[in-house]
């Protein structure tokens, strides 16, 4: 009875099926629904990681060493950087393979990497009590991480 209703408020707000995802527990007051985009087409391949606790100024560094090259040098190349999250975005390189080879089938030796790039996250704002009564801010900053794979010709 519950996945009618969903479906109704889907195609209500013209959205097929597929695109609603269910809502998690938090969300059952509110019920809006996902909508899930198409991330692979024709030989490209995508991946994104959202939230990372790190600045993108940080991030920026090591991302900008993978830039242009095929997936094997990339992963090489920002493996042996001496940054601690050089890790994420090689799981973030090997999932986009992962999502090539799984949608297309395609051939690994022949991806690169067209796009990778980071954005701003939401930034926690924290106070730290200093002299006389006063207080400084501290800004958590986190980075969404995006990477697009495409095939060379």
């Amino acid at each position: 009875m519950a996945a009618t209703a969903k479906n109704k408020t889907a195609s209500a707000k013209g959205l097929k099926k597929a695109d609603v995802v269910k809502s998690t527990a938090s969300e059952s007051i509110k019920t809006k629904p996902v909508v899930v985009k198409e991330l692979s087409t024709q030989g490209k391949a995508t991946a994104c990681r959202r939230n990372l606790h790190v600045s993108p100024q940080k991030l920026r560094l090591i991302i900008d060493l993978a830039r242009g090259k095929g997936v094997q040098q990339a992963i090489e190349a920002v493996r042996y950087s001496n940054k601690r999250m050089a890790v994420e975005v090689v799981k973030l390189i090997k999932s986009a393979i992962n999502n090539a080879t799984q949608v297309r089938g395609v051939n690994v030796d022949r991806l690169f990497v067209k796009t990778i790039a980071v954005n701003q996250g939401p930034t926690l704002k924290r106070f730290m009590p200093r002299a006389r009564g006063s207080g400084d801010k501290i800004l958590k900053r986190s980075s969404h991480m995006l990477i697009v794979l495409d095939e060379r010709v």
